[in-house]
């Protein structure tokens, strides 16, 4: 199921954004959705779920956004750390213990 309050894409990775939660076919009420391919806008109608009205290819999700952090490794593995915006930030605050100031990513 899509949340259509957070950013959106086709699965093949094109970015889209949502223009109507209210256009309207044949009784019924759907998504009107602009799709940015590279070299070329495109809009399409999709059910609620994110599944395109007049085709079987093309579904949408949402988009995963990448992040990243920077944390301080323990060789003490009762210590739990937390994660910095920067790795200066990440320095400042190693305690005792501390091997090593790392990066990580993640997608949300």
């Amino acid at each position: 199921m899509i949340d259509w309050e957070k950013p959106i894409e086709t699965e093949e990775g094109f970015p889209a954004r949502l223009l109507s939660t209210d256009y309207r076919f044949e009784g019924k009420t759907f998504m009107l959705v602009q799709i940015e391919y590279e070299y070329r806008s495109s809009t399409r109608v999709f059910e609620k779920n994110g599944t395109p009205y007049w085709s079987s290819l093309g579904r949408l999700r949402n988009r995963k956004t990448k992040r990243e952090g920077w944390v301080n490794i323990y060789s003490n593995t009762n210590t739990h750390g937390q994660i910095w915006g920067t790795e200066e930030e990440a320095k400042t605050f190693q305690t005792v213990g501390s091997i090593i100031t790392t990066k990580i990513e993640w997608e949300e």
